[in-house]
């Protein structure tokens, strides 16, 4: 496994794949974040410049979601645990 800076990734984290989860260390902090395939899957959506409501798309169809209240709902949370944990700045999340 490498680890590496992901794209628009601040320069203080450095990534790594651990099968399909996604470590992210803190080098400032010393702080290692571990992302579930689905809070991975919004963060890579995030990365990828998506909106709110492609995320919910694509999330949708990738694990056959039906209930979309909840969903919206769950990415959301992860969104705002992003922001709590400075993964990401407000700015970089499109609406």
């Amino acid at each position: 496994m490498q680890n590496k800076r992901r794209a628009g990734m601040s320069k203080q984290f450095i990534s790594q794949e651990l099968n399909d989860e996604l470590m992210l260390y803190n080098t400032d902090k010393e702080e290692v974040h571990v992302l579930n395939p689905t809070a991975r899957m919004i963060y890579n959506l995030i990365q990828q410049g998506k909106s709110k409501d492609e995320m919910l798309k694509i999330i949708q169809e990738t694990f056959h979601m039906n209930d979309i209240k909840i969903l919206k709902k769950d990415i959301d949370d992860c969104i705002e645990q992003f922001k709590t944990k400075k993964l990401f700045i407000a700015k970089d999340i499109k609406k």
